[in-house]
């Protein structure tokens, strides 16, 4: 779209309103058309320019120009409608010269045929011109009385002004001031020889005059001569066109020349992203990393060209929920192209890359052991897995009939059964599982009416949690897991009997709370017991007393108050706060080097009457004796701080301090009439004797 500025002194003298007039008569008498004859679409330019007009009146020239591309328009203010004639001149010179501005041979013609002038001889080039010195801010040299006048001067034919023809221009042709050249993005023709249209270029820029083409007129014969390889660039002025056409009959132009179209290189585009596999890892199972190892990327161009892509220089799929049974597809973005990589997850070794299927009861994965439940689509309460569709169950996946209401179980051939497959099912009374090798962390947690616990004398994993809160009564843990897991049985409130059989481990609240609890036994082989791991147990009773005890965590035992732990171990090298408290059948703790802290609480209320305390030890915490029974104790040179009731027994005590402790407190020991002090002279224990009014000897 061509933009003709100009400045606002001479749009000023165009009498926009004019124009403004012109416009809305179009859009009426256009709407009065029949409704099938009418041109939208020019209605609306003419609206869109009226609008414009309206909005900015200095806009009154650029926006008209646009329009003359429309026959409509030119029509419109033809003759028939006598709009054109009605304009102001400089409004009548505007619009024509809009259209040299935006002319093409259709717009020409149009206009020719309203106003009598061919813009493509010399009243285009007249009429540019001096629009150009009103834009740039001159005067208008002729100031014609109409237009008629201003249209009869501007038929002489242009010529192209060369320096051999200003050599022979004569000192008044040769004063005339030169008009600026400029540059037309629309195509028109130039001049014509012969009555043939004469193509010119596309696009002229100004250039310094040189003798590159002369144009030499012989009488009438209307002949050219012509000597150039490039043509001129500058437009004559307007004065030295008309005299040169007095002296000329026919004057042709020589055309510019024009170079043969030269082909356009192609354009080198991406083809496509090609991707090979070398050792790529297409098929996962639960925990295991993505990885793009073996993966290679070539993109492939339109010319044929190949280059190798590093997977940095792509956007793709980083990261996955690799704890969930699903198909992925990864994607590898490379500028437009993508390239896709199906991927599989699934829970274990048996179940990689294996395949989906579905019936109205089960979705599963069909794997060389058999069918794999992944999803349970029915309404039975009587769940029968003895098969599907003919195949072996092997695996119920997670959470397969978490929160539901089944009341019966039979998978008699099930192999494992993962995390939460069972959670909170509230209803289910049986689970024949008796071939189970693996139960899943909380397979059958909360299941409040399951009676017990069914799995495979030969299974290897528990999970943990995996009967927590549930109803089951007893529990045999195989003989090949060696570790009780966290919370196994935790909350267990009808649990009555556990059989260990050689696990030397039980972890942390393995059976927290299980009040019903009486009988435990293969008690003796374990090592570690963990923190809470039989807390509050107070009915339950143990086979042996573990004689290779080696830790027990925070209140690990505490209120075991049946327990026979007659005696601590010797092999025993840590213990926490409360872990022995209200162990009531324990009398002797001789505890062994290693020790450096008695915590807090770790013997309180246990039924100890003799206590040795290990050298190396610094501290007695808070109530770590508290209600005990001991008699005497010595405590060592080592030790520097005694807490709040560390020695709170409730017996005729005699304490022998070997060292000078820095810290005693206030109420570290019952200050009964029958507690007595041995200790060096002018020691602490000796001025907190004094202070608390105790019974004191000094030893040397």
């Amino acid at each position: 779209m061509q933009k003709v500025n100009i400045d606002r002194a001479s749009f000023n003298s165009m009498y926009s309103e004019d124009i403004v007039s012109v416009l809305r008569n179009m859009i009426s008498n256009e709407l009065n058309k029949p409704d099938e004859k009418v041109n939208t679409e020019f209605v609306d330019e003419c609206v869109n320019a009226l609008l414009e007009i309206e909005q900015d009146r200095d806009k009154t020239f650029a926006v008209i120009v646009p329009l003359f591309s429309s026959e409509e328009f030119l029509a419109a203010i033809g003759g028939k409608k006598g709009y054109f004639k009605k304009l102001n001149k400089f409004t009548r010179a505007a619009l024509i010269a809009a259209v040299a501005a935006a002319s093409s041979v259709t717009v020409n013609a149009a206009v020719e045929g309203v106003t009598g002038v061919n813009l493509f001889k010399e009243a285009g080039v007249r009429i540019q011109q001096t629009f150009e010195k009103l834009n740039n801010g001159g005067g208008i040299e002729h100031d014609y009385d109409d237009l008629d006048e201003f249209e009869r001067t501007s038929t002489s034919k242009p010529t192209e002004t060369t320096s051999q023809q200003e050599e022979s221009m004569t000192e008044e042709e040769s004063s005339t001031p030169q008009a600026t050249s400029t540059t037309l993005q629309s195509t028109s023709p130039q001049g014509t020889t012969g009555g043939a249209t004469q193509p010119r270029d596309e696009e002229t820029t100004q250039a310094p005059s040189s003798p590159t083409q002369s144009t030499t007129s012989q009488g009438s014969t209307g002949s050219t001569t012509q000597q150039p390889t490039q043509p001129t660039t500058e437009e004559p002025t307007a004065e030295s066109t008309t005299k040169k056409s007095e002296r000329n009959t026919t004057t042709s132009v020589t055309p510019a020349i024009e170079e043969p179209d030269k082909p356009k290189p192609e354009k080198v585009t991406l083809k496509s992203l090609e991707a090979s596999f070398d050792n790529f890892k297409f098929d996962y199972v639960y925990g295991e990393k993505l990885s793009y190892d073996g993966l290679t990327l070539t993109a492939v161009y339109s010319d044929g060209t190949r280059k190798p892509v590093a997977l940095s220089e792509c956007d793709y799929t980083q990261s996955l929920n690799m704890n969930t049974t699903a198909d992925y597809t990864l994607r590898v973005i490379y500028e437009s192209c993508v390239v896709k990589i199906p991927i599989t997850v699934r829970p274990d070794e048996e179940t990689r890359g294996s395949d989906k299927c579905s019936n109205d009861d089960f979705e599963y994965f069909l794997t060389d052991k058999g069918a794999y439940i992944t999803k349970y689509k029915g309404s039975s309460k009587n769940i029968d897995l003895s098969s599907v569709d003919s195949n072996e169950v092997y695996a119920i996946a997670a959470g397969v009939f978490e929160n539901s209401d089944i009341e019966t179980l039979y998978a008699p051939d099930v192999k494992k059964i993962f995390k939460n497959a069972f959670k909170n099912a509230k209803e289910l009374t049986v689970a024949n599982t008796q071939n189970a090798e693996y139960i899943g962390e909380s397979a059958f947690e909360g299941c409040e009416k399951l009676g017990s616990a069914s799995f495979s004398d030969n299974a290897s994993t528990l999970g943990e949690s995996a009967y927590k809160d549930s109803g089951i009564k007893s529990i045999r843990v195989p003989d090949g897991v060696s570790s009780v897991p966290k919370s196994l049985c935790e909350g267990c409130t009808k649990l009555e009997t556990v059989e260990l059989n050689g696990a030397t481990k039980v972890e942390s609240s393995a059976f927290e709370d299980c009040a019903a609890l009486t009988q435990i036994s293969g008690m003796g082989a374990v090592k570690e017991i963990g923190s809470f791991a039989f807390y509050g147990d107070e009915l339950a009773e143990i086979d042996e007393a573990p004689s290779g005890l080696e830790k027990v965590g925070e209140s690990g035992l505490a209120y075991c108050k049946k327990m026979a732990i007659k005696s601590l171990p010797d092999t025993l090298k840590e213990i926490d706060e409360y872990s022995f408290m209200y162990v009531t059948k324990l009398e002797t703790a001789e505890i062994k080097n290693g020790i450096t802290v008695i915590p807090a609480g770790a013997f309180q209320g246990s039924h100890i009457k003799t206590l040795t305390l290990p050298e190396g030890l610094t501290a007695i915490e808070q109530a770590a004796f508290m209600s005990t029974v001991i008699k005497e104790v010595t405590i060592p040179k080592t030790v520097k701080r005694i807490e709040s009731r560390g020695l709170y027994a409730l017996t005729r005590l005699t304490v022998k301090f070997e060292g000078n402790p820095e810290y005693i407190d206030e109420d570290a020991f019952y200050n009964y009439r029958y507690l007595k002090f041995l200790a060096h002279r002018d020691t602490k224990p000796i001025e907190y004797a004094e202070e608390h009014d105790i019974d004191y000897e000094i030893i040397e």
